[in-house]
């Protein structure tokens, strides 16, 4: 450990203050990423990291990766991974620049390749981090495309680096990286081959994971793009009526739910998409928590209202009995607009 001057905190070569707490943290954040701590990991990811974004860095980023390298040997993986918290974090907290969303989109393109790569040995994280790292990939893209959508706001020497840079978040090759995962997985057929087996029985090792929260990745980007036909074809190896590997996150099925309920709604098969609503939110009211981080938690509810909205304007177009639960939330918090909509 440095001898560090002022007890806190110590200026990395390049210039950066990290505090002392901070450092301990990397280091033993890179500690068990070696020794494949899974536990530990996960502790780390969703508990020391919120801890210390909340007590140093609310209001601005973390260190630099130039700054932490040293204190990790410039282990690439490891700083492959922390640039993935880095960027998600300024997007989470700050406003990301347009270098920045850059950046983030190369390091998600080499952190793709590495798990998609045959000759090296596969990464243990905690499952939760690797259905965060789709669902944010998905949300990246999808704040790119509108940030590029008000090009003609911007400076013109921005509008020149966009039309310079047009393969960045491109949809054609972020569609491509999330059909990679799942075909390495191999998940179609592995879900197929278990489909009368309890998904919480079967064994998913990292790639696995990957290929299938890819799946549900996938299908929010085709539902993004107005494709909902293939979002719901790319959902077909899922099946939500029965207990799956999704049910082990709630952040991970309340968004199935949502999107696929979605789906349904855009397709016009409305008692479909009602069903599908219903039975995330009464799912959500019996669960106790959702995460044990609050950004997690604001989005499920965020959601969540969604969907009660979403059932209004469903059982407006297509009238049918709604869960007594469902509808005294709906009539309690979006009374006003469910009135709207019965009367045309």
């Amino acid at each position: 450990m440095a001898d560090h001057s002022k007890g806190d905190a110590f200026r990395s070569q390049r210039g950066d203050v990290v505090h002392d707490e901070v450092e301990k943290f990397i280091m033993f954040f890179h500690s068990h990423l070696k020794d494949r701590n899974v536990h530990q990991l996960q502790v780390v990811y969703e508990v020391s990291f919120t801890k210390l974004t909340e007590r140093y860095y609310k209001s601005s980023p973390w260190p630099t990766v130039g700054s932490i390298a040293p204190l990790v040997g410039n282990d690439e993986v490891f700083l492959m991974l922390y640039r993935e918290l880095y960027f998600r974090h300024i997007y989470s907290k700050l406003h990301p620049t347009l270098q920045q969303r850059f950046d983030a989109w190369e390091n998600y393109c080499n952190l793709f390749n590495y798990f998609l790569r045959s000759d090296v040995p596969p990464l243990d994280l905690p499952t939760v981090w690797l259905w965060d790292m789709l669902d944010e990939f998905v949300f990246q893209f999808q704040s790119f495309c509108q940030f590029r959508g008000k090009a003609k706001n911007r400076a013109a020497e921005e509008r020149q680096v966009l039309k310079a840079n047009q393969g960045v978040w491109d949809i054609a090759v972020v569609i491509r990286y999330l059909n990679m995962l799942t075909e390495k997985a191999d998940i179609v057929r592995f879900l197929h081959l278990h489909k009368n087996d309890n998904e919480n029985d079967l064994k998913f090792d990292v790639i696995r994971s990957l290929g299938y929260f890819s799946l549900i990745a996938m299908s929010r980007v085709h539902v993004l793009i107005g494709d909902y036909h293939t979002a719901l074809t790319v959902l077909d190896p899922i099946d939500i009526n029965r207990k799956g590997y999704h049910q082990r996150l709630s952040s991970c099925t309340v968004t199935l739910h949502y999107y696929l309920g979605f789906t349904y709604m855009m397709q016009c098969r409305f008692k479909d998409a009602t069903r599908t609503f219903s039975n995330i939110l009464n799912f959500v009211s019996r669960s106790k928590q959702f995460s044990n981080r609050p950004h997690h938690v604001d989005q499920m509810l965020k959601l969540c209202d969604k969907m009660h909205i979403l059932v209004a304007l469903s059982v407006t177009l297509s009238p049918q009995r709604l869960d007594d639960n469902i509808e005294g939330v709906i009539r309690e918090k979006f009374g006003d607009k469910l009135a709207r909509l019965q009367q045309g």
